[in-house]
């Protein structure tokens, strides 16, 4: 009983780290997303929105490629880790939900 009650802690602790912090993140075990990654989520969200700004007016049409292509150059230019697809397809979904693009596939086009 002693063994399992100390796996289980090493469990917990293990599964509650934040790997940039090295404290542990409630939040991690809470809401399943530690607030470090859900915080890289919004600035990917805000640099996807930049990006996607500077590229064109309502009606271009751009690639996801280019656009992550530019995310991950300026991401880049930072020091910061690049973008993963699913970082950076989470980032343009919540983009598209806000009504500000509309994806068809690979192909974004601006509104």
């Amino acid at each position: 009983v002693a063994e399992g009650i100390r796996l289980l802690k090493a469990a917990t602790y293990a599964a509650a780290i934040d790997p940039e912090t090295g404290m542990i993140d409630m939040e991690q075990l809470i809401v399943g997303m530690g607030a470090a990654r859900r915080k890289r989520g919004k600035d990917l969200e805000s640099l996807v929105q930049e990006v996607l700004a500077e590229k064109g007016e309502g009606g271009a049409m751009l690639t996801a490629d280019a656009v992550k292509a530019e995310v991950n150059e300026r991401l880049g230019s930072r020091k910061e880790q690049l973008a993963s697809d699913n970082e950076f397809f989470s980032a343009l979904r919540a983009v598209e939900e806000q009504g500000l693009i509309r994806r068809q596939g690979k192909q974004i086009e601006l509104r």
